[in-house]
């Protein structure tokens, strides 16, 4: 049985504890509200979609696709198409992610071509992106081709259209 000095050393002991639970409470919620600060900066800096220029290509987003890994069917590119109403051009990129090994310089294409009219192509081993490539197509539909390699062995190819103007 303890003696009343020991329950109020006892007591003592979590009264502590709990001051020093509360002020690490505290200094984890001031860095967090820093940190979501910080962050809410870097997103407000950050361009949005429909920023005048992205990734080299002008005008409007109008679609956006993942290149997947064929047989692990992770994301390893991004294919932007863009569409610039001033010009009348159509606009395509082919963006690695990081899984894509972004950085890394391997092969990578993209293909843009109006059925019946022009085509244009970037074709190389390349760290980031292939393209921007632009094509004017009025009247026409378009269609774009993607491939991905890695030096990992991956490999993933994409080919869409429909948009028709």
């Amino acid at each position: 049985m303890l003696s009343v000095r020991g329950e109020d050393r006892i007591v003592q002991i979590l009264e502590w504890q709990w001051g020093l639970m509360q002020r690490m409470l505290k200094r984890s919620v001031s860095v967090l509200a820093s940190l979501g600060v910080m962050l809410g900066g870097v997103i407000a800096m950050a361009p949005t979609a429909s920023a005048a220029t992205q990734y080299g290509c002008p005008g409007k987003k109008i679609a956006s696709y993942s290149v997947t890994e064929r047989n692990e069917g992770f994301n390893l590119s991004n294919v932007y198409l863009y569409y610039d109403g001033a010009t009348g051009k159509n606009c395509v990129v082919n963006r690695r992610t990081g899984l894509g090994e972004f950085g890394t310089r391997a092969r990578l294409e993209v293909h843009l071509w109006a059925v019946g009219g022009q085509s244009a192509s970037d074709v190389g081993n390349f760290a980031e992106q292939a393209g921007p490539i632009s094509i004017s197509a009025p009247g026409r539909c378009i269609r774009v081709k993607a491939v991905v390699h890695t030096v990992s062995g991956y490999y993933g190819d994409l080919e869409f259209g429909g948009f028709c103007g």
